[in-house]
């Protein structure tokens, strides 16, 4: 992380601060705390695939229960997908 760290204080001299690249770069400078956090903590991933599964289920499923037909079947439906995700971040088979 230290050679990226200085590498991207290179290059940042290289690109001008508007293009692309060098938005990255600024991107990444500021945020450089919050990138490097799971280095300190090894119980934070290095990723967040799993925040973004979670709010991609919840984008789906929104769209999908403007069909559901009556509000009462709605609320059992958000329900249900509550209990699922979390049966599911607990590891736990939600059918059993």
């Amino acid at each position: 992380m230290g050679r990226l760290e200085r590498w991207l204080k290179t290059e940042k001299q290289k690109h001008r601060q508007k293009s692309p690249v060098g938005r990255a770069i600024a991107y990444s400078q500021n945020q450089w705390i919050a990138l490097t956090r799971f280095l300190d903590d090894v119980r934070l991933p290095i990723d967040n695939d799993r925040s973004e599964a979670a709010f991609r289920e919840i984008a789906l499923g929104r769209k999908n229960f403007l069909f559901l037909g009556h509000e009462q079947a709605g609320r059992n439906a958000v329900v249900l997908q509550t209990v699922i995700a979390c049966c599911d971040a607990a590891g736990v088979n939600p059918l059993a």
